[in-house]
C-alpha cells in the first residue's frame, strides 16, 4: 500500500478572489477510454479512483493553460478544481501495483488527450457562462440584496452593462453574480439576454445618422471673435472624441479628431474645463459616441480660458506619456457626460 504524491504539474493560480464556482470538475474523463471514478470519502483508493487521481493533474495542466488570468471567475474555477483534486486524493492509501499499472497508461498520446480534456472543460464552462449573460436594456437597473423592491440596493448598472445570471430565479427576479462572495437580484424586465456591447453596437449603428467628420463640432459651439484656441493631435490609432467639460459637469464643446490627424478650433467659450476623450470608430449621432469603443480618459489638469487666453495644444497617444498626465475613466462615464 502507499500514499499518492502531490499534484505534480498542477499549480494554483490565485488572484485573491474567493471561489464563486462551487461545481467541482468531478465527472469521469472520457479521453482516457479507461474507467475512472472520483474518490469517495473513505481512506482507500480503488483502481478506478487511483486512475482519476493520477490523470487529473494532467487535465489540470490543460485547464491551467486555458484559464485566462484576467477572468477572475475562470481562475476561481481552476482553483476550485485543484482543491477538489487535493481533497480527494491526498493522504489516501492504494495498492502499489495499481499505481504502477496506471502510470504505465500515461503514454504521450494519453497525456495529450487528458490535457485536451482539461482545455475543453474550461471552454465548455466559458460557453455555458456566456449563455447566462444578460445586459441592462433600460437607462439603469438596480441590483438588490434580496428579490424584492425593498431589498438593500447593492448598486446600479447603466444601460448596456452586463450581468451574469446564476440560474436561480424567484418570481420576476433573476439572481446575478455580484461582488464576490455576494450575489444580487435584478428584475427580469430590466435585462435582456446577450452581450451589452453587441446590443449597444447594433443600436448605435441603427441610429448612426450622418457620420461626424474630422474637426467637426458635435456639441456646443465656438464663439467667433474669441482668441482662445485648442489643438488636439491624435496618435491613438483610432478616431477620437474630445469633450470640454465645465465646472458644472456640462459639456461646453465636443468635437471629432480623425485618426492620425490634428484638430484645431478657435473661439473657445470662456471658462475652466476638464478635457475628456474617448477613442473608437464608426461615430454614431444617435449614441453621441463611437459604435465600436476603444478607451476613454481625462487629462489630470484643467485648462482655463479668459479674455486674454491664447491656445492650448494637447496630444493623445496610444500609450500614456508626454508632459500632460492623463487618467483612465470608464467609457460609460465618458458617454454619460
Amino acid at each position: 500500500m502507499g500514499v499518492p504524491g502531490g499534484p505534480g504539474g498542477a499549480k494554483e493560480r490565485v488572484l485573491g478572489a474567493a471561489a464563486i464556482l462551487a461545481v467541482l470538475a468531478a465527472a469521469p474523463a472520457t479521453a482516457s477510454g479507461l474507467e475512472e471514478a472520483v474518490p469517495d470519502a473513505d481512506d482507500t483508493l480503488t483502481l478506478a479512483e487511483l486512475r482519476w487521481c493520477v490523470f487529473e493533474p494532467v487535465r489540470l495542466e490543460g485547464d491551467s493553460a486555458e484559464t485566462a488570468a484576467v477572468a477572475h471567475w475562470e481562475v476561481d474555477g481552476h482553483n476550485a478544481r485543484l482543491r477538489a483534486y487535493r481533497e480527494r486524493c491526498s493522504k489516501k492509501t492504494y495498492r502499489v501495483k495499481d499505481k504502477t499499472a496506471v502510470e504505465s497508461e500515461l503514454t504521450p498520446e494519453k497525456r495529450k488527450a487528458l490535457r485536451d480534456d482539461g482545455i475543453a472543460r474550461v471552454r465548455q464552462a466559458r460557453a455555458e457562462r456566456e449563455r447566462r449573460r444578460v445586459h441592462v436594456r433600460v437607462e439603469a437597473a438596480t441590483v438588490r440584496a434580496s428579490p424584492e423592491s425593498t431589498g438593500e440596493e447593492l448598486g446600479r448598472i447603466r444601460r448596456w452593462g452586463d450581468l451574469i445570471r446564476t440560474g436561480r430565479t424567484q418570481g420576476p427576479w433573476y439572481e446575478v453574480e455580484w461582488r464576490v462572495p455576494q450575489s444580487g437580484w435584478v428584475l427580469e424586465g430590466l435585462v435582456q439576454a446577450g452581450s451589452g456591447e453587441k446590443a449597444r453596437f447594433d443600436f448605435c449603428e441603427r441610429h448612426a445618422g450622418r457620420r461626424a467628420g474630422h474637426n467637426e463640432i458635435v456639441r456646443g459651439r465656438i464663439e467667433p471673435g474669441r482668441v482662445g484656441s485648442i489643438r488636439v493631435l491624435n496618435d491613438t490609432g483610432m478616431d477620437a472624441y474630445v469633450k470640454l467639460v465645465n465646472r458644472e459637469g456640462k459639456v461646453a464643446l465636443a468635437f471629432l479628431v480623425g485618426e492620425g490627424r490634428t484638430a484645431a478650433l478657435k473661439g473657445i467659450p470662456l471658462g475652466s474645463y476638464d478635457i475628456a476623450f474617448a477613442t473608437g470608430s464608426k461615430f454614431s449621432r444617435g449614441c453621441d459616441s463611437f459604435s465600436k469603443r476603444g478607451n476613454a480618459g481625462k487629462f489630470a489638469d484643467r485648462i482655463d480660458y479668459d479674455a486674454d487666453s491664447g491656445g492650448w495644444t494637447l496630444s493623445l497617444h496610444r500609450v500614456r506619456g508626454g508632459s500632460a498626465r492623463t487618467n483612465a475613466m470608464s467609457y460609460e462615464d465618458f458617454d454619460g457626460l
